[in-house]
């Protein structure tokens, strides 16, 4: 797999059609396994437009729409566009509704967040109904991360008796 994320790589920072072409070939063979794949593009790279256009252009051939539309989510949080960020986890093709909600909550602690105190009071609300078990998320979330989402995500809203 490092093959293919220095592969993937190297054809987003030299805009490289026929290795990207390459590339998503390969990820079509397992859509679900470009996620790991997208993870390491969008944050070793550091060229966002690049990253960009590279996780459009999955999105657009279908390869793991779900682990697609979260890269996207973070690279318009990277941007300062958190709205965006959060309009894309809400809309994710493909997404399971706890993983949705477990970024959705990371994205509202970043620090620089601009997130209105009723998204905030939702997103708490949603990540506060789900089993702790499915708000594991590999690489993301692990066991406990639940409850610690809960207790942060009160935290933001001022409420310190959670």
């Amino acid at each position: 797999s490092r093959g293919l994320e220095l592969a993937a790589g190297r054809a987003i920072l030299w805009r490289d059609r026929r290795l990207e072409d390459s590339v998503r070939a390969v990820l079509r063979t397992n859509p679900h396994g470009g996620g790991a794949v997208l993870w390491e593009i969008v944050t070793n790279s550091r060229d966002l437009d690049a990253s960009e256009r590279f996780v459009r252009s999955q999105l657009a051939a279908g390869v793991d729409p779900a682990a697609a539309h979260v890269m996207l989510a973070y690279l318009h949080a990277a941007r300062g566009r958190f709205a965006a960020a959060f309009a894309t986890l809400d809309t994710a093709a493909g997404l399971r509704e706890p993983e949705a909600v477990v970024h959705a909550g990371a994205l509202a602690l970043h620090p620089l967040a601009p997130v209105p105190a009723a998204r905030l009071v939702a997103t708490r609300a949603r990540v506060a109904a789900l089993p702790a078990s499915d708000a594991i998320v590999p690489g993301l979330a692990p066991p406990g991360a639940r409850d610690y989402l809960v207790g942060a995500l009160a935290l933001a809203t001022g409420d310190t008796a959670e």
